[in-house]
């Protein structure tokens, strides 16, 4: 795993949650996340600093073996330059694997992240049971 995703569990007898924070997510997928089924509520992808493209964030909910460029996405979000996009769920989206990661087109075939012109990372967070 990528020393840029780090996962925050709750006691359970507090808050049965999971915060994912990938710092510096790209078209290397992140996968299978929490390492168990569950349920994603929130989602927030921070292209605010130094960006200089629009790109995809696609999600997988079903597979642990993800092959960016062949596995089909599940949800696929547009991610604009210099923006936040988030994306709320409050009767949460069911997975038995979690895995994601950022491309620049939408298209299913697409594996390429642009990198030229950008200064900053793209950081992806997630909250989870």
């Amino acid at each position: 795993m990528s020393e840029n995703l780090k996962t925050a569990n709750f006691e359970l007898s507090i808050l049965p949650y999971k915060i994912i924070t990938d710092s510096s997510i790209g078209a290397a997928a992140i996968v299978d996340v929490t390492q168990e089924s569950g349920a994603l509520y929130y989602v927030t992808v921070d292209a605010v600093t130094g960006i200089s493209h629009d790109y995809f964030l696609k999600l997988c909910f079903t597979s642990s073996e993800i092959t960016v460029g062949t596995t089909i996405h599940d949800i696929c979000f547009k991610v604009k330059q210099g923006k936040v996009t988030k994306a709320n769920f409050p009767g949460g989206i069911s997975f038995s694997s979690l895995s994601a990661w950022v491309v620049d087109d939408a298209s299913e075939q697409s594996s390429a992240h642009t990198t030229s012109g950008n200064s900053g990372t793209i950081t992806l967070t997630m909250v989870t049971t």
